[in-house]
């Protein structure tokens, strides 16, 4: 029996919510707030985000339409985005604990979806795909996200290649695709699930930081292989860790930083 990909279970980001909550929302806040420019929802909109994570897009939602709906399968992730949501006196916002693939909504029940870094790691991607196409109105959109191939992100290949040296694991290919990583494959398979590709943006983001110690934070708290890594070795994890920001910091170079993070908005329509 073929093992499930560690991304695509609950238990995986349940390790790294409290770290996404604490220092990548507000790198993952850039995403999410150009996909909201990108849609442009109505004031009087109701809009469903599928995979919240820890809320960096069912929060400025909130502030510009009139009802968010989040759902994600993870525990902690939705616990995240409830602080965030009673800490900002949001009362349009309702989290839901469920499956993106199984949504136990009503058809045409939303003017507008999003499910950023989420959907890209379903078992089934089609299941999910065609889950946002059966709840928006009929020519609503939605904005799915996903990364490019790690050789378009110098910095996402400096933390990749630091971890297989200090873990002694074969380097990976940075040029081989991850779940919907090339644009043909985007089109592809949004398109099998009959919905309508209206275009795939290549958006930078952006991360500045006048320490490696602020990089650090954010590259260890939002690893989820660093996290299961965690997990699996014990008391063999720290000597890894260590190796691990010795290498990263010799490919980084000195502070301070800028750091590109470039990923996939697609902007989709509902037949």
């Amino acid at each position: 029996m073929t093992e499930p990909n560690p991304l695509s279970l609950a238990e995986t980001w349940d390790l790294v919510a409290d770290g996404f909550d604490r220092s990548v929302w507000d790198l993952f806040s850039q995403f999410s707030l150009r996909a909201l420019d990108i849609v442009d929802p109505q004031p009087d909109a109701r809009v469903l985000d599928v995979a919240c994570g820890a809320g960096s897009l069912t929060i400025p939602a909130a502030r510009r339409v009139a009802e968010v709906t989040a759902i994600d399968f993870s525990p902690r992730m939705v616990a995240a985005t409830r602080r965030r949501v009673a800490a900002g006196g949001l009362e349009n916002v309702n989290v839901h604990l469920g499956d993106g693939q199984e949504l136990m909504f009503k058809d045409d029940s939303f003017d507008a979806a999003f499910s950023l870094f989420g959907l890209m790691f379903f078992p089934s991607r089609d299941r999910g795909l065609r889950e946002l196409g059966r709840l928006l109105r009929p020519g609503a959109s939605a904005i799915i996200s996903s990364w490019p191939p790690r050789s378009m992100s110098p910095a996402t290949a400096s933390m990749v290649e630091a971890l297989a040296e200090a873990s002694g694991a074969p380097m990976p290919d940075l040029e081989v695709p991850g779940p919907l990583g090339t644009e043909a494959d985007i089109r592809r398979e949004v398109e099998a699930a009959e919905l309508e590709v209206i275009k795939v943006e290549l958006f930078d983001g952006q991360l500045e930081a006048q320490t490696f110690e602020a990089v650090w934070g954010i590259a260890y708290d939002a690893n989820a292989h660093l996290q299961l890594a965690k997990k699996q070795l014990g008391p063999e994890f720290p000597k890894i860790v260590d190796k691990l920001a010795t290498g990263l910091r010799r490919r980084l170079g000195e502070p301070p930083y800028k750091l590109i993070l470039p990923a996939f908005l697609t902007l989709v329509r509902a037949p």
